[in-house]
């Protein structure tokens, strides 16, 4: 798993004690580190970039919610698609972090009524998931 952090471009509208070298910080002034939704939410809030920090580090025990293309709102799919972890175009695959519908709800805008019931419910289902996996 990646840890990120939020690099912002000049002129950004961040507060100055939220900003340290024009990166995101804590209330102590440390370097804040995010999961890759959470520092894309912010990223996008302020109209930053997220950097990797540190190394990938493996996690043995993710659970993985495996679902239906074909069950789902394309709209959904091509969302999910968007923001995917891995990708195989010859096993037709992609894997997201299990945090994928959130991350699209606060990104997103103009959002249809009928994706984002449908996203909300995913956000749910997939609570105690660490990747979802569109089959």
């Amino acid at each position: 798993m990646q840890i990120y952090y939020v690099h912002l471009p000049e002129g950004h509208t961040a507060a100055s004690d939220q900003i340290k070298d024009n990166c995101l910080v804590d209330q102590d002034g440390n370097l804040h580190l995010y999961t890759r939704g959470e520092a894309i939410k912010k990223a996008k809030l302020f109209n930053g970039k997220i950097k990797p920090y540190g190394k990938n580090y493996t996690i043995s025990d993710a659970k993985m919610l495996q679902l239906d293309k074909s069950t789902l709102i394309p709209q959904v799919v091509f969302l999910m698609e968007e923001l995917k972890v891995f990708g195989d175009h010859q096993l037709n695959e992609t894997i997201c972090y299990g945090n994928v519908f959130d991350t699209i709800i606060e990104t997103e805008k103009n959002i249809p009524d009928d994706v984002l019931v449908e996203l909300n419910a995913l956000s749910v289902i997939s609570t105690y998931y660490h990747y979802i996996q569109l089959l």
